[in-house]
């Protein structure tokens, strides 16, 4: 049975670490945290923000290639993955370029988030310091 909850009243919130993984419950009261949720709130107060979907090809590709980075899967990252995460890498190098134009300003920082992964985790992979 699902249970609602107010998500302007905290006490209403369960304890995350007592709800089941994999389900309903679990799922929506994560969901809370996602940028999709928070964003609405502080985007006059931050920095201008894009948003674009990742095709289905695309996401496989990324989960493939994390397996494949941290040895979860010997195999598994193809070729084909490879292509996908090239085209997505020209699809973010678009847009960044599309608000460098508008704003006629070359000396500009970005970050890429995708979805719930921190802007600071990052940092955490020595290897990619573009």
């Amino acid at each position: 049975m699902e249970r609602e909850y107010d998500l302007s009243r905290k006490e209403t919130f369960p304890n995350p670490f007592e709800i089941q993984s994999l389900t309903f419950e679990r799922h929506y009261f994560m969901e809370q945290y996602d940028v999709e949720k928070w964003f609405p709130t502080i985007k006059d107060y931050t920095f201008p923000t894009i948003y674009f979907p990742l095709s289905l090809e695309q996401a496989i590709a990324m989960t493939h290639y994390y397996q494949h980075k941290y040895k979860i899967r010997s195999t598994g990252f193809t070729e084909q993955d490879q292509n996908q995460l090239e085209t997505l890498k020209q699809q973010i190098d678009s847009e960044i370029n599309k608000i460098k134009t508008k704003s006629q300003n070359d000396d500009l920082f970005f970050f890429v988030r995708i979805s719930s992964r921190s802007p600071k985790d990052v940092g955490l992979d020595p290897e990619n310091t573009q």
